[in-house]
């Protein structure tokens, strides 16, 4: 028994240092020697083992074999997956880059550079535009002013104090509602006050006013217009 014992401890020693010393050989060598190493390792083993089995007779060719194959069987796989590590860095490095000519470049220099032009004359274009229409409405507001302050002094300037109003000492105001139309008539002239005298002759003021001279320009006819006329003692 004691013979048997020592004879496999002996064997075990032996496996684990030549599985070692292949694992070594093979992490120091390059993949172009790797089936070299497989094979000279097999030897090794098989030549160990051989020369352990002529001095203990317990070891026989059967159980080398068997042995060989199952170092070989976990050497080959980390020999494989270093050689496809190798290959996939190759893949990679030789992989062809997406080659852009230089007439491309140029070309898409020339889009840029032309679309950032089309923009900025559309935005010079369109802030003139905004300048014009504003101009044109300032032009416009400001005519329309002139126009209702020399109707306003036309009439105040036909407006008469009625002599009956001074001699009772009546003063009072007139709100006048009319419409302009595009042929400078007058049209829905609307007065109040409390005093009829005065409503008289403040109707009397503005149908002497019209007809008026309409600037053509102006095409904001018919105008409503609304004014406010005083009567005051001096």
């Amino acid at each position: 028994m004691k013979r048997y014992l020592s004879s496999f401890f002996i064997t075990f020693s032996i496996y684990a240092i030549l599985i070692l010393s292949v694992v070594y050989i093979l992490e120091l060598k390059d993949d172009s020697s790797d089936t070299k190493i497989v094979k000279n390792s097999e030897r090794l083993i098989k030549f160990t083992l051989l020369s352990s089995a002529s001095r203990h007779s317990i070891v026989n060719e059967k159980n080398v074999k068997k042995v060989v194959k199952k170092v070989v069987k976990k050497i080959e796989p980390k020999i494989i997956k270093k050689k496809l590590a190798k290959v996939k860095k190759i893949v990679k490095k030789v992989a062809p880059k997406p080659a852009v000519t230089k007439v491309e470049k140029k070309e898409e220099k020339i889009v840029k550079k032309s679309s950032t032009k089309k923009l900025k004359t559309l935005k010079s274009k369109n802030s003139d535009t905004v300048v014009a229409t504003s101009r044109s409405k300032n032009i416009l507001n400001e005519k329309k002013r002139l126009f209702l302050t020399s109707l306003r002094e036309k009439i105040n300037k036909n407006k008469h104090y009625p002599r009956r109003a001074r001699d009772r000492g009546i003063e009072g105001e007139v709100k006048v509602n009319f419409v302009v139309l595009a042929d400078g008539k007058v049209s829905n002239v609307l007065l109040s006050s409390r005093y009829n005298i005065l409503k008289k002759s403040v109707s009397k003021a503005i149908y002497k006013s019209f007809p008026l001279v309409v600037p053509k320009e102006l095409n904001i006819f018919p105008l409503n217009v609304s004014l406010q006329l005083e009567f005051k003692l001096s």
